[in-house]
């Protein structure tokens, strides 16, 4: 019930966790009605259900790290394109420094600046 109410609508959609939710209800079933006879049974409905347990907790753990990666890599495009943003952005202002420092030397070689001494 608790892997039901985890899971929501996808728990239906995975034939496996059906059958798992089935054999849970029928060996439930078997408990009741049939007290120590069906003992067996519920014992290998048990174990099955167990072990599906651990290998639906692997995969919803493997669907995390899934979600991660798909984060980290939207992440690495946007820095990426940051980057790319920032470097061109890094160019323009040196060719403005580039202008400005060839400007001051023109300047500095006509002698227009008063406070520079050539």
């Amino acid at each position: 019930m608790a892997l039901v109410v985890a899971m929501g609508k996808s728990f239906f959609k995975q034939p496996g966790c059906v059958m798992d939710g089935t054999l849970a209800i029928v060996a439930l079933i078997l408990q009741v009605l049939l007290e120590k006879k069906g003992t067996g049974f519920i014992v290998v409905v048990s174990l099955w259900r167990v072990l599906r347990v651990v290998e639906t907790a692997f995969e919803l753990s493997d669907e995390a790290i899934e979600v991660q990666i798909d984060g980290i890599i939207s992440q690495f495009q946007a820095l990426s394109k940051e980057n790319r943003t920032l470097l061109e952005t890094l160019a323009e202002k040196d060719e403005v420094i580039k202008m400005l420092e060839e400007e001051l030397n023109r300047f500095k070689e006509n002698g227009d600046i008063p406070f520079v001494k050539p």
